[in-house]
């Protein structure tokens, strides 16, 4: 927890703080059809003020596509986390209660 007090870590914080929010709520405020709304006219377009990314081959603002893409990363990463610790929790204390078992039998030979 000390850790986290220093200007790093409060800056590390901040910076999860932030991208969770926009995961979260990017949803709300950005209308789903705005990420799949297609104008071939602006294909490719470099970044501007309407499109602070550019727009990829089809006309679509990557700013958009990028937020509204940014929870399902966010929800994939935390199923990783959740299967891991799922998996590895059991693993470890089987693993040091076999450990706690085993070893004084062993290094009495």
């Amino acid at each position: 927890m000390k850790r986290l007090l220093t200007p790093k870590g409060l800056v590390g914080l901040a910076i999860l703080v932030v991208v969770v929010a926009v995961a979260v709520l990017a949803p709300v405020v950005i209308p789903a059809s705005f990420g799949t709304r297609m104008q071939m006219a602006m294909r490719l377009k470099p970044p501007a003020a309407g499109h602070w990314l550019g727009t990829d081959q089809l006309g679509r603002d990557l700013l958009t596509r990028v937020l509204l893409g940014a929870r399902t990363s966010l929800g994939i990463a935390g199923a990783a986390v959740a299967i891991s610790i799922a998996l590895g929790l059991p693993l470890a204390l089987l693993f040091l209660a076999a450990a706690v078992l085993y070893v004084p039998l062993i290094w009495r030979f």
